[in-house]
């Protein structure tokens, strides 16, 4: 698992731009006062407090401490319980959960399979999971430059965030997993804004990275600029439902 480079209020910052897939979630997840649902990769706790206020026990998990710490401080709901720890080591006993979900967690998990051995422990018979994860593969500029905007998203999704390219192979093999899957569903995010792009991928410091280490060429820079200039961007957020069998 790579280390975080983000803080709390970015984690505000796209609860508020993708509320769209946020509302689905829950919805699709559908909560009950029966349900104890795990929160993997829980942040700063947004999600959980919408579970547990829909009358489910949650256990929220991520394995950065000082989110924890913050959800802590900002949750007075006693149906959550907040625990540090790994996604492989969770501290949970063995089929006791019937929910699981999962928010943009394995785009930074090198290990799929080691994930799915501790989700599978935990999770009950025809229990659900739900998982949501970014298509960085998905990623479009509307732009002539196609080289580059092919070599950007490669950089981002192999290079920068170096796991995110196997979130295409997660959704297309769950079900070898031991799932049968009942809905997939994209959503499309489009932005006509260089900032708020930046504020989600950081194209701009992405970018300048790469073109320090000689990955972009000074042609592909003056591009890069002509992009900018009349900018639009695309991007997907896969979600998958899938009850274990």
């Amino acid at each position: 698992m790579i280390s975080r480079t983000y803080d709390h209020n970015y984690l505000y910052h796209l609860d508020k731009v993708f509320s769209k897939t946020k509302e689905y979630r829950l919805r699709n997840l559908n909560p009950t006062s029966t349900d104890t649902v795990v929160d993997l990769g829980c942040g700063i706790g947004l999600d959980a407090q919408r579970i547990a206020a829909c009358g489910a026990k949650v256990i929220a998990i991520d394995f950065d401490e000082s989110f924890i710490e913050k959800a802590r401080l900002m949750n007075d709901n006693s149906k959550i319980k907040f625990y540090n720890s790994s996604i492989y080591e969770l501290p949970i006993e063995s089929n006791t959960v019937s929910k699981i979900t999962i928010d943009r967690v394995f785009q930074h998990l090198e290990n799929h399979d080691a994930a799915f051995n501790e989700i599978n422990r935990v999770l009950v018979k025809n229990g659900k999971i739900q998982i949501t994860d970014t298509d960085y593969l998905s990623m479009t500029f509307f732009t002539e430059f196609i080289q580059l905007e092919k070599k950007l998203i490669n950089f981002i999704a192999t290079e920068k965030i170096p796991n995110a390219w196997k979130v295409r192979i997660l959704f297309n093999n769950i079900e070898s997993y031991g799932y049968k899957v009942i809905n997939r569903i994209s959503h499309d995010y489009s932005f006509n804004s260089i900032e708020i792009a930046n504020s989600i991928v950081r194209f701009n410091k992405i970018f300048n990275d790469g073109y320090k280490t000689g990955y972009f060429s000074d042609e592909e820079l003056l591009e890069w600029e002509k992009i900018k200039s009349n900018f639009k961007f695309s991007m997907n957020l896969l979600t998958i439902d899938a009850i274990k069998i």
